[in-house]
């Protein structure tokens, strides 16, 4: 019997808590930012980042997208900072995720995932990033239980070093890419024209051979 009851009957249970993770430390981001920034090459930069973000967070996936108005449902993916299993058309989800929690554009946001029983269930984290006149979202899929306090300010600031040199490399890239397309597709008609000489060559023998025949 319970001496503090005076009915005898065992006090309720208390649901356990949530346990609580170690928060990010302002000295743990700067260090991080400055290894970041150390980095020479824009390949070894994107893998450091994401491999910074999977030691704080142990996501199941890491998506980085741009707002591009001509891009699917408003969105651009960045292939470079996305890893994991990401479905076709995730940017129509991103679109969801922005109409349903606007504010994940103005600052870092805990999406916390729907409560099934019996299931371990985990969250997604929003960061929203600007580099000039481009912005984005940095979406961590699938974070596990407990989520590090300030884990989404510390990915915004530790990011800052990586936009400027992703992105602006990636659009180097694409206007690469396009000026080898088109160039390919002049080749490609130079070609054609040159093949279709000799076809004109052999008309212009026939008729003439055409020709003198009908005056003999």
């Amino acid at each position: 019997m319970d001496p503090g009851r005076a009915d005898g009957k065992l006090p309720p249970v208390s649901d356990p808590q949530e346990p609580q993770a170690e928060p990010l430390t302002l000295e743990e981001t700067a260090r991080a930012t400055a290894e970041l920034a150390t980095r020479p090459e824009a390949s070894r930069l994107a893998t450091s980042f994401l491999e910074l973000v999977q030691r704080w967070a142990a996501p199941s996936a890491v998506l980085t997208a741009v707002r591009d108005p001509a891009g699917v449902a408003g969105f651009r993916l960045v292939p470079s900072l996305c890893n994991g299993s990401i479905s076709l058309g995730i940017e129509k989800t991103l679109a969801k995720l922005v109409e349903e929690t606007p504010q994940c554009l103005a600052r870092p946001t805990l999406v916390r995932g729907e409560e099934m029983p019996g299931v371990r269930v985990r969250d997604n984290v929003v960061v929203p990033w600007w580099c000039e006149a481009d912005s984005g979202l940095l979406v961590l899929r699938g974070v596990p239980r407990p989520v590090r306090p300030g884990l989404g300010e510390a990915l915004a600031l530790t990011a800052a070093v990586v936009w400027p040199r992703l992105l602006y490399l990636a659009i180097g890239t694409f206007v690469l890419g396009l000026g080898l397309l088109l160039c390919a597709l002049a080749f490609a008609a130079l070609d054609l024209r040159l093949s279709l000489d000799p076809v004109r060559l052999e008309t212009s023998f026939v008729q003439r051979r055409t020709r003198r025949a009908d005056r003999v």
